[in-house]
């Protein structure tokens, strides 16, 4: 038997263990100020829920800018999502895949988090 490390010596029954220091390193990355976070919301008719998944992200990610779209909202929602402190943009083409592309192509970001604004995911 050779004494050559294998080139698999980092591999358990999980799958790939990444060495401390990648630990390290992708830990904090994620959490430097110079990386940008967008967290993006499509909403429509969320009034119900918006201002509590504004203020969990704004709580889990205090330095990410959070964007709600409103889709022709016709409750309150983009005003309760600017109080609960969202930026708040318009789409007013119906459907979540508008709204989806319109947030990517107006947001520019390192990191972005998507979330629907009724809290379900």
């Amino acid at each position: 038997m050779s004494s050559t490390p294998h080139r698999h010596e980092n591999v358990s029954k999980r799958g790939f263990e990444p060495s401390k220091g990648e630990l390290a390193r992708d830990e904090t990355e994620a959490d430097s100020p110079r990386r940008r976070i967008a967290v993006l919301v499509p909403c429509h008719n969320e009034a119900a829920a918006v201002a509590v998944v504004v203020a969990g992200f704004r709580c889990a990610l205090p330095t990410s800018v959070i964007y709600v779209y409103d889709n022709n909202s016709s409750d309150r929602t983009a005003e309760i999502a600017r109080t609960a402190g969202a930026i708040v943009r318009h789409e007013m083409y119906l459907g979540k895949g508008r709204v989806v592309r319109r947030m990517f192509a107006d947001v520019q970001a390192d990191i972005y988090v998507l979330a629907d604004g009724d809290g379900t995911y």
